[in-house]
């Protein structure tokens, strides 16, 4: 197991930079998003806390896209949801994958 500190909000970002142009993430950033906040924040809570607010993070991440442009103020506000959340999960595991992380089982 890894003593790598999990950094899912990072995870996150670098995936959504990798995934989107340059320009749209930069525009989202000019627009106002919050999302420094958000890494900064997923960050401190670790995976487990970020899976605890999973609907919190996407449902952000999902409205963040409208600042994108028209075509994306057009795309329902589910698919939206559902490509954040696919993106949130995959950030996820691979922090997880990344860092050894294993549950706890609080089953005994």
């Amino acid at each position: 197991m890894s003593n790598q500190e999990p950094k899912p909000g990072t995870t996150l970002v670098n995936l959504i930079r990798s995934t989107f142009p340059g320009w749209a993430v930069d525009k989202v950033i000019a627009a106002g998003c919050s999302c420094k906040n958000y890494e900064k924040k997923m960050n401190k809570w670790g995976i487990d806390g970020s899976l605890e607010r999973e609907r919190e993070i996407t449902t952000h991440m999902a409205m963040q896209a409208n600042k994108i442009g028209h075509v994306f103020r057009a795309i329902p506000f589910a698919l939206k949801k559902k490509g954040a959340t696919t993106l949130f999960r995959a950030a996820i595991k691979k922090e997880m994958r990344r860092t050894g992380y294993r549950k706890l089982s609080t089953d005994q």
